[in-house]
């Protein structure tokens, strides 16, 4: 059976209630419910059907627009602060429709996975992706202030917010709106109504191939690995980091600060960039790429340990022992007269 958005029976309550009627519901479990609405003052009915044409009625039309308006500034309040409490490290993820039936059905669906923010249009959504770290995000198309589409096209351009996955969400099925979305980078397009389990196999699939990603950065060129599209910006941010990171190697007093002043970004977004691109923290990869580069002196064999721990940024030559120590297993005394043993054979 094909699970639904939950939004049907919440839009014929709303319009129920609008011509100022009630709706009723008769249910046995097990065997199903009947829904019923009763319209008693029918003159009621031809008034309010101008609520739907400003023309015709512009101060019903501008009221009902002011309550809409306010339905969607509480969205956020009301569903956010149910995962408050969630401080596990879970994925995040970032719902944007001005649906309050809609949000309140993917928060339903996602709570039990992921910590979930709400916002009702884009120009909030991007406010809260520059605050919270933000690992997927789901956007309906058509929305007011800023629709789905100009959203992602800014998250994608944006360094900052560049790695951040976008699944489209749209009730519109035409191939044109599914391509504008995917030229804009979207990552994912699901029209509505949704099947729930579509979503959840989306998300996942998502995030298992940020991981794929994460191998990449790492240096993790096997063949078996299937790595999905990369952004352009974060590619090219990578390659800065790395370059920078190995020509202020030998500095001992090189910090994260400098490293995000040296590439352009804050070091907020720094960190959150490496996280989710590498798994470390800028601070870990300062640190792995010295003693990546300890490691290929040892084998020249060149250098004393003394050296290669100054020339890789280590404040003292114990602190490059422990390092090196901690990080393969033996200390550098340790791992170079095992390498060149090994390769005496």
């Amino acid at each position: 059976m094909q699970g639904s958005s939950g939004i049907g029976l919440a839009l014929v309550k709303q319009l129920v209630e609008l011509h100022q009627g009630t709706i009723y519901v008769d249910s046995v479990p097990g065997e199903g419910s009947l829904f019923y609405f009763d319209l008693e003052n029918l003159e009621c009915l031809d008034a309010k059907i101008a609520i739907f044409d400003p023309k015709s009625n512009v101060e019903t039309y501008e009221k009902w627009e002011d309550i809409l308006e306010l339905e969607r500034s509480n969205i956020q309040e009301e569903l956010v602060i149910k995962n408050e409490l969630k401080t596990e490290e879970v994925p995040v993820v970032l719902v944007v429709d001005d649906n309050k039936e809609i949000c309140m059905a993917l928060n339903d669906l996602l709570k039990d996975t992921y910590k979930v923010f709400v916002a009702s249009d884009g120009k909030q959504a991007l406010e809260i992706a520059d605050k919270e770290d933000i690992d997927i995000i789901v956007s309906d198309i058509m929305m007011p202030v800023m629709d789905g589409i100009e959203l992602c096209n800014k998250l994608k351009g944006e360094l900052k917010t560049s790695h951040i996955p976008v699944v489209l969400l749209t009730a519109k099925s035409e191939i044109e709106n599914e391509l504008t979305g995917l030229r804009v980078g979207a990552d994912a397009y699901i029209t509505k109504p949704f099947n729930d389990e579509k979503v959840l196999l989306t998300l996942r699939n998502i995030i298992s191939n940020r991981k794929k990603i994460q191998l990449l950065f790492k240096g993790d060129k096997s063949e078996n690995v299937n790595v999905p599209a990369i952004n352009p910006l974060d590619k090219k941010l990578m390659d800065k980091i790395r370059t920078v990171v190995n020509e202020k190697i030998s500095e001992s007093d090189f910090s994260v600060y400098e490293l995000g002043r040296e590439v352009g970004i804050s070091r907020v977004h720094l960190f959150r960039k490496l996280k989710v691109l590498t798994g470390d923290t800028p601070s870990d990869l300062i640190k792995k790429t010295r003693l990546e580069k300890s490691k290929l002196l040892l084998e020249e064999g060149e250098l004393s340990i003394s050296d290669i721990a100054y020339d890789t940024g280590f404040s003292t030559p114990g602190n490059f022992s422990t390092a090196f120590k901690k990080f393969y297993g033996d200390t550098p005394i340790q791992y170079r007269s095992k390498y060149f043993k090994s390769s005496s054979k």
